[in-house]
């Protein structure tokens, strides 16, 4: 899980520059199988999962805040723990350890948020209302990494996949509000998917939108029609069929409906021209979406805007996808990770790092292939 390892990154790289001696030590379990955990009336030839882990998954609950419980997200609970402790010890001398205990206690300022409403998003929400072309719309969705925005493409830099020894920017689609395409197109998801449509309703409401109903059907309809094109899981893991090299040029050419360089430009990737494309059939149809439906899914899509309005917001919002919504300090917590942990990433690989290399950079060190 991509958002574990950043949270005990940030929790290790915090306890060091903080010299906080009150973190526990890490606890190793028991080694070997967990036989308890098994569920032997099964036959294995008929369900192998149920027969190796059917004891523990029935007497297991899955947390109200959570979509899913295992390993990774009980380690993910500790370090967000951990982290918490960190967080709200006093800092360190340290600019980059001041910072981010200032914006986890703002952030905590439970009285200040309900003060200020959707005030602090103000900006955010009109600069959405007034676009008017959809290459500007584009642009706008290309800042969503260096924000709390959504984008219906997800950015991503990691180790190419390739050639190891260099980074890579990654495209993946994404989009959707729901946990997965399943939720728009199966039978079973119908309740969720209608009780998903009225939050958006109400967050539309709530941030003042014009006709929120009308807009929220506007909102889902469009994720449909994402879902429709969204790969399988399984196509998802592929590792072979998720690789392919793509330059602007092509990547333009394969999808000419989007706005690929102002994309990219806003990005901060002016100087990048390869990228890895995770899913190279039919693109999302932002093309032929009305720009009122566009405005409408971007000002509300990113859900992640909710645990940071005041109380009303999250009381209204309260459950997404059939799951309740973490609030308090895991949200401070999580957030404090994603928005700090690149900085202070980056303060620690430049503290070790070796100095051999002059290729152009990302924020954790490495070079970009571009």
């Amino acid at each position: 899980m991509r958002q574990a390892s950043a949270v005990t990154a940030l929790a290790l790289i915090l306890a060091a520059g903080l010299g906080s001696s009150a973190i526990a030590a890490p606890v190793t379990g028991d080694w070997g199988f967990d036989a308890a955990g098994m569920d032997k009336s099964v036959k294995p030839g008929d369900d192998f999962f149920a027969y190796a882990n059917g004891g523990w998954d029935k007497a297991t609950p899955i947390p109200a805040d959570r979509l899913g419980w295992g390993v990774d997200a009980v380690i993910d609970t500790q370090a967000e723990a951990r982290v918490r402790e960190i967080l709200e010890a006093p800092p360190a001398a340290t600019p980059d350890a001041q910072k981010i205990h200032a914006a986890y206690q703002a952030f905590m300022d439970k009285a200040r948020a309900n003060a200020l409403g959707a005030a602090p998003i103000a900006p955010a929400l009109e600069a959405i209302r007034a676009v008017q072309t959809k290459a500007d719309l584009a642009a706008l969705m290309g800042r969503s990494p260096l924000g709390f925005q959504a984008s219906i493409f997800d950015l991503d830099i990691a180790p190419d996949q390739k050639a190891p020894d260099r980074y890579a920017v990654a495209i993946r689609q994404g989009g959707l509000g729901l946990p997965g395409r399943d939720y728009y197109l199966e039978a079973s998801f119908a309740a969720k998917k209608q009780a998903y449509q009225a939050y958006v309703a109400q967050m539309l409401a709530l941030a003042k939108w014009p006709d929120p109903e009308t807009s929220a059907k506007a909102v889902v309809d469009f994720e449909t029609s994402i879902a429709e094109v969204s790969w399988t899981r399984a196509e998802r893991r592929d590792p072979d069929k998720t690789y392919n090299p793509t330059t602007r040029a092509e990547l333009q050419t394969a999808a000419p409906g989007f706005a690929w360089g102002p994309f990219l430009d806003a990005a901060g990737l002016q100087g990048v021209n390869r990228v890895i494309v995770r899913e190279n059939t039919d693109p999302p149809p932002f093309r032929w979406t009305p720009m009122l439906a566009l405005r409408s899914w971007r000002g509300v899509s990113d859900e992640r805007y909710a645990p940071g309005f005041s109380g009303v917001f999250q009381a209204r919002g309260g459950r997404s996808g059939g799951h309740e919504r973490a609030v308090g300090w895991p949200c401070g917590d999580r957030a404090g990770s994603a928005r700090e942990g690149a900085a202070t990433m980056d303060d620690a690989v430049r503290g070790a790092g070796d100095g051999d290399t002059e290729a152009p950079q990302h924020a954790s060190g490495g070079p970009v292939a571009v």
